[in-house]
This record gives structure tokens, sequence and C-alpha cells, in this order.
């Protein structure tokens, strides 16, 4: 690949924004961005693998949380607040299957009286299956 075709992909991911998007969405069950009215992040519930969700629920879709692509360093508690936010405005009841992966080390350095410190950070992503209860409340 040329130095000018790389610099046009660079560009077009700036520009587009593709690249910097932490947060992504995989649609389920013909659901898509919008098609459930917004909820407040506070009434998103997160059920971890092997628990269940207290309805009969139908998938809405995969989101996935990529600390690789986030500009602030993330915890599993910043996880789950980002994925409750997302699921909320998708309109979702709900996140199941809620697992964390490792992200990039990150760190940060200075120079303190002729010492170099550094200290090093394991970024946090995850993914969870965003629900949408279709039936009463078991």
């Amino acid at each position: 690949m040329g130095e000018f075709t790389r610099f046009a992909c660079l560009l077009a991911f700036v520009a587009f924004g593709v690249a910097c998007r932490p947060m992504r969405f995989f649609p389920r069950n013909g659901y898509y961005a919008g098609a459930l009215p917004a909820r407040p992040a506070e009434s998103v519930e997160v059920y971890f693998p092997g628990e269940r969700p207290p309805c009969e629920a139908v998938d809405v879709g995969l989101i996935h949380y990529d600390a690789a692509r986030d500009a602030t360093t993330t915890t599993q508690s910043v996880v789950v607040d980002r994925l409750r936010e997302y699921a909320g405005r998708l309109g979702a009841h709900g996140l199941r299957e809620l697992t964390f992966t490792n992200g990039p080390v990150t760190g940060s350095g200075a120079v303190l009286f002729g010492s170099v410190i550094s200290t090093a950070v394991q970024e946090v992503g995850g993914s969870a299956v965003a629900y949408a209860c279709v039936g009463p409340p078991r």
C-alpha cells in the first residue's frame, strides 16, 4: 500500500470517526437503533453469564465496547456504565451475558529529580447482549 493510500485511509477514518468510536452495535431479530423508545440508563438491568432476566426477553443486539478506541482510562464499572447508557438509548430493558475483555496497557511517565517514574494501567472493554422484555415478569 502506497503512502498516499495510507494517508487517504487515515483521513477517511478521522473524517468519519470510524476508528474512534468505542461503542459498536450489532442488531438482532430485526431491531435497529431507534426501533424502541429510549430508557434511562439507571433502569437498564445487568446480568452476567449464567444469570437470567426476570422476564421473557428477545435480543435487541450485541453491544461491544472497545477500550482501545476510547480516549479515557476504563475500568469495569466504567464499562458497565457506558454499556447501560448505550442500551438505554436503544430502548433495551437490560443487558445479559456481560463479559469483560482486557484492552491495551496504557502508561505515562515523568522525570522527577533525574529518575523516570512510570505507571501502567490495564484498559478494560466489554460486551453484552441487549434485550427487551416481551412478556410479564417471571
